[in-house]
């Protein structure tokens, strides 16, 4: 998990802190500061393009760099299976056995039934 920015509780309200943002990935730095390459920057940029579509476009647009030895961790981990989801060991014998709901509230505005 990624933590993308802070935020502050007021008045039971979770307010996001926008001066600590981190840059995005289509700039010329990574979330760790780490520099990127000039040949990762416009594969970044136009949504992860193959190999084969990035020497096309190195051919119209000669500031494109490419590397063909480059490996993209976001392009390999994007092509891996999803593992399936395990055996849910809460099973419902009859209806209402389980139940699954959000809790939130107190809430006072009233409904279109004008229940509070």
């Amino acid at each position: 998990m990624t933590m993308i920015s802070f935020g502050d509780k007021r008045e039971d309200l979770y307010y996001l802190n926008l001066q600590n943002k981190m840059p995005c990935s289509a700039s010329k730095t990574i979330h760790s500061n780490i520099p990127l390459p000039d040949s990762a920057l416009w594969h970044f940029r136009l949504g992860h393009l193959s190999f084969s579509r990035m020497n096309l476009l190195q051919s119209s647009f000669p500031f494109v760099h490419v590397d063909s030895k480059a490996t993209c961790v976001v392009c390999h981990f994007a092509k891996h299976r999803k593992l399936p989801f395990s055996d849910n060991c809460n099973k419902a014998a009859k209806p209402f056995d389980l139940i699954h709901f959000d809790i939130w509230g107190p809430i006072f505005v009233p409904s279109i039934h004008k229940h509070v």
